[in-house]
């Protein structure tokens, strides 16, 4: 009995190894593979900026004499524009600018008048239920108005003559 107990209160005598995790082999791939990535990058960028003035060189030969024949359509277009978008724009801002804080005001009466007439709605139905019986006493009360819709033509009602009673 006494040799059972040893034998599990003892360690194991072949403890497992433990084995690196796998992120620690991807490693050095990814360092490898960005490193050869940010060079191709590198030299990619360089060539092209070197070789971008020799794509660019005539393009600083056309472009003035291209700006120079276009000066008219831009001006029109400048001035077409300055008349039909930014003079209106800069007007309209300018007055909604100035009128900025009657629109303010009214829009602050606006909504606490809408506040005061939902809390003065809530607070009478719940008054009406609180004192009434719920009952609707409008049934009671006659209306005055012609059963008649208004619609619908109302036949002429004729006036009598005084001519037949005696004075």
């Amino acid at each position: 009995m006494s040799s059972t107990i040893t034998s599990i209160l003892s360690p194991p005598t072949s403890a497992p190894t433990s084995a690196p995790p796998p992120i620690t082999q991807l490693l050095p791939i990814l360092r490898t593979t960005g490193s050869k990535l940010f060079s191709a990058l590198s030299y990619l960028a360089q060539f092209l900026y070197s070789s971008s003035g020799i794509f660019l060189q005539p393009l600083h030969i056309l472009l003035p004499v291209a700006l120079w024949l276009l000066a008219p359509a831009i001006i029109l277009f400048d001035i077409i524009l300055d008349a039909l978008v930014f003079t209106p724009y800069n007007l309209v801002s300018g007055a909604l600018s100035i009128f900025y804080p009657l629109y303010v005001f009214c829009g602050a009466a606006c909504i606490s008048g809408l506040a005061i007439g939902v809390v003065g709605r809530t607070l009478v139905s719940l008054l009406t239920k609180a004192i009434g019986s719920g009952q609707n006493h409008a049934s009671e009360v006659t209306s005055p108005v012609s059963p008649l819709s208004p619609l619908e033509p109302q036949p002429l009602r004729r006036r009598r003559s005084r001519q037949g009673k005696a004075e």
